[in-house]
């Protein structure tokens, strides 16, 4: 994921080792890694990363709609960005099911539940004592 509020320059998305990353380079790298990519950026950013995330199952989205105190302006940009987020999640888990990230634990009931529940019962029975 990328968190931009600048428009790529096609020739020096990001640099490493003192080589100039070029927007095919970095599809090449996402590519080889199965990798997914997202890109939060401002709206006259967007366009610049859309190829590169909708080539890699990601989606773009537009950093303006957290920039505005508009709550329903807010609450879409939001609404949208953890609906895409959580169908990755799922997408991923369907498609690797075996992964260990995607095995369900049971949860064992915590012992300070029931010390929580004590501690009510004593304060109940204490409340219950001073009233009479």
């Amino acid at each position: 994921m990328i968190f931009t509020d600048e428009a790529s320059n096609g020739d020096t998305v990001a640099r490493g080792g003192g080589t100039a990353w070029t927007e095919a380079l970095v599809d090449a790298q996402l590519t080889a890694n199965n990798a997914l990519f997202n890109a939060i950026t401002r709206s006259g950013a967007v366009a610049s990363y859309d190829d590169l995330a909708s080539n890699h199952g990601g989606q773009t989205f537009d950093l303006n709609g957290l920039n505005t105190t508009d709550q329903t302006v807010v609450g879409a940009f939001v609404q949208a960005f953890a609906t895409a987020k959580l169908k990755e999640t799922i997408d991923f888990c369907t498609a690797n099911p075996t992964a260990p990230e995607c095995q369900g634990s049971s949860v064992p009931e915590p012992g300070s539940l029931a010390l929580l529940g004590l501690a009510l019962a004593g304060l109940a029975g204490l409340r219950r004592k001073a009233i009479y």
